[in-house]
């Protein structure tokens, strides 16, 4: 390889980035990679771009584990040859603490985070793109912690950041629209009835609103710019169904689902971290149409795919299978399978002490929703499902109603039709997940 050739594939490997081909960028980065190193050396800061361009390669295709090891190798390298205040340094460990969130390493890469917006703010202008950056994959650790609210504030800055300093329309500002959606979408669904009624009302339906408008400018920027079927633009419209789902247009959400992970598979294969998070929310979205063992099939196959232990060995995997396990026991209790439900909280207070996650609020819920079933299964009688079902259906509390209440005023307000919510308690906070019906 020539240097004219190298240009070449470094303006190929970013086009192809750009466009969602993961595995043509890798090929040509992995050359650029072992040319850079043979002439120019670790310590170039030229060499020190292309291995984070790879990793974010190999992070998109979910190979976290090989852009884990990519990353800290460079980071080693510019702490010793540049320091760790080096604009570089920073960007690198930046970069690692992206890689470690989605190990679910929540601590660490919050710290990695933090650590380095600080050292870009020290030493970059104020207006510089990388600054903004770290902030809105800080807010994407903030959002781990479901601390929504400092999520959203980091998010909001990003994107003003980014908006001017490489325009709306740019991949890496889309990526921060599309968190804050997420954020907002989370938020909807977590004001509690400790602020009040009305105003829970209030906020909830500003949040939902808030999330529409962010996604589908989100998926109109990108189908426009990079075609119907790009990864990038099909991740888009899986999740504007998401929000379409939680608005009860729950028929048009699973058609959807259905056609992007069609095309998705088919670009990035059946075991792609956004093809298993695309599963489950299908898996939701029919759940919440109370057809559960239709559901119930659907969790097992992305549990199954999305194994915790293989995660745990290569740290390749998303914790987001957590989550699957989580709404696919939630799914089993509506089906009056307390057991099977019981089962696979179990499961995940095992892994989340594997993890070291005792301290994450996830922990927390997990713990309360089992002391919930526990305490429904030891007062049944029998455990037929005829008994489980008519368990479940038990006068709620009045903090639930409440809860009830919120989300349908929420669309009230936002003119939609009401729907049927499924709400699971959470210690101190009310937490609903929308399972709703038209």
């Amino acid at each position: 390889m020539d240097r004219a050739k190298a240009q070449q594939y470094a303006r190929f490997s970013c086009l192809y980035s750009e466009c969602g081909r993961f595995h043509d960028a890798k090929d040509l980065q992995i050359q650029l990679k072992d040319y850079a190193i043979k002439m120019l050396g670790l310590e170039d800061d030229r060499t020190t771009l292309i291995v984070l361009a790879l990793s974010g390669t190999y992070w998109a295709l979910t190979r976290i584990s090989d852009a884990a090891v990519l990353q800290k190798q460079a980071l080693e390298t510019c702490n010793n040859a540049s320091g760790p205040d080096h604009h570089r340094t920073l960007k690198v460990m930046d970069a690692l603490g992206k890689s470690e969130c989605f190990r679910g390493r929540f601590r660490e890469a919050c710290k990695l985070h933090e650590d380095a917006l600080a050292g870009m703010q020290r030493i970059l202008p104020a207006d510089h793109q990388d600054i903004f950056l770290a902030m809105d994959n800080l807010g994407v650790v903030w959002h781990r912690y479901f601390k929504y609210e400092k999520a959203e504030e980091f998010h909001t800055k990003a994107i003003a950041g980014l908006t001017n300093a490489l325009g709306k329309d740019h991949p890496d500002t889309l990526l921060a629209k599309k968190n804050l959606a997420m954020t907002s979408l989370e938020m909807t669904l977590n004001f509690g009835q400790e602020i009040g009624l009305e105003k829970a009302v209030e906020k909830g339906a500003d949040s939902l609103q808030k999330a529409y408008t962010l996604e589908y400018e989100v998926l109109e920027t990108r189908r426009r710019n990079l075609g119907k079927e790009n990864n990038w633009t099909l991740w888009a419209i899986c999740n504007f169904a998401r929000i379409k789902s939680s608005l009860g247009h729950l028929k048009e959400a699973e058609a959807d689902m259905q056609a992007v992970l069609k095309a998705g598979i088919r670009n990035l294969g059946e075991g792609h971290f956004a093809i298993l998070a695309g599963k489950t929310h299908l898996a939701r979205a029919v759940a919440a149409q109370k057809r559960y063992d239709e559901a119930e099939t659907m969790f097992q196959n992305v549990v199954v795919k999305s194994s915790c232990d293989k995660g745990l060995r290569a740290g390749g995997e998303s914790p987001d299978h957590l989550l699957a396990v989580w709404y696919y026991a939630g799914c089993c209790q509506l089906n009056g399978k307390l057991d099977k439900a019981i089962e696979l909280l179990e499961e995940i207070s095992v892994w989340l002490s594997l993890i070291g996650a005792t301290k994450h609020p996830f922990w927390e819920r997990v713990l309360k929703k089992l002391e919930e079933l526990r305490g429904e299964a030891d007062k049944m009688n029998t455990k037929s499902k005829e008994g489980d079902f008519a368990e479940s259906q038990k006068p709620r509390a009045e903090g639930e109603k409440i809860a009830e209440v919120v989300l349908l005023q929420i669309l009230v307000r936002l003119k939609r039709k009401p729907v049927y919510v499924k709400y699971i308690t959470f210690g101190r906070r009310k937490r609903l997940d929308v399972f709703a019906t038209l």
